[in-house]
């Protein structure tokens, strides 16, 4: 930041203005958005959320950029393309003074006011009579939105809780699975191991061996975390998460449904 301006009088805006390229404006609330068309009429440009009345006049990427609300990387890459491409920001700051100059001046805008209040005023009257019936109408629509959007929301709520619920479920249930038959083919390849006739073992370095069950280990747990991270992305079912766990079992070890490694 080289300098920080703060309390400015209206007399000092324009120069203010008139210094700068880009305003950054970045309110979430607004009525009549004013700011980015003052900058506009003294030759810049603005970096503005997309707020109610920014699309009065602003058009992205023509005389303006325009973000999402509280999207700041969006506003920071504006800033980084707008350094970084001089004629982008040439070609933003022509598009915006032609912006200025087709707005009303006060002797238009003047005008325009005098013609609507004129027009109100040539409308027939409506009495207190209407004027309830209309209110009343107005208030069952805002009740009626209000309470369908209490139901909905309640709705979600029930069901997002069940779905919790039921993915906790499943997960100790897999967790349990999953534990007994990783003990049960641990226990059945070390008794494959040690029960075979002395002439029928293998060589040496052919036989089973820790390091073996080390790596099998490795391959049932990274088979557990697969199948949970699984069911906490998509909330599967147990069953499907059986076929994925015996799927992978089955893709490493040919001969899984066989009692074999």
């Amino acid at each position: 930041v080289d300098r920080v301006f703060s309390r400015i009088p209206q007399e000092r805006t324009a120069p203010i203005y008139r210094a700068c390229d880009v305003l950054l404006k970045l309110s979430t609330v607004e009525g009549m958005f004013g700011p980015p068309l003052e900058m506009f009429h003294c030759g810049g440009t603005s970096i503005v959320y997309d707020v109610t009345g920014h699309d009065e006049y602003i058009v992205h990427g023509r005389n303006a950029l325009v973000a999402r609300k509280h999207d700041e990387a969006a506003v920071r890459g504006y800033v980084r393309r707008l350094k970084e491409t001089p004629e982008f920001l040439q070609g933003l700051k022509a598009g915006a003074l032609k912006t200025a100059q087709s707005w009303p001046d006060w002797a238009e805008s003047g005008r325009q006011f005098e013609l609507a209040v004129n027009e109100l005023i040539g409308r027939p009257s409506i009495g207190r009579s209407d004027l309830a019936t209309y209110s009343r109408r107005i208030w069952d629509m805002v009740q009626g939105n209000c309470i369908e959007k209490a139901q909905l929301e309640f709705r979600l709520t029930d069901e997002k809780a069940r779905l919790e619920a039921r993915l906790t479920a499943d997960k100790m249930e897999l967790e349990s699975r999953l534990s007994a038959e990783k003990a049960e083919f641990e226990s059945r390849l070390l008794a494959r191991s040690r029960n075979k006739p002395f002439g029928m073992r293998a060589a040496p370095h052919a036989q089973f061996k820790p390091g073996r069950i080390m790596r099998l280990n490795a391959g049932l747990k990274s088979a557990e975390r697969r199948v949970r991270h699984f069911c906490r992305s998509r909330h599967a079912s147990l069953k499907a998460a059986e076929r994925r766990i015996r799927h992978f079992c089955r893709s490493r070890w040919p001969r899984w449904d066989h009692g074999a490694p």
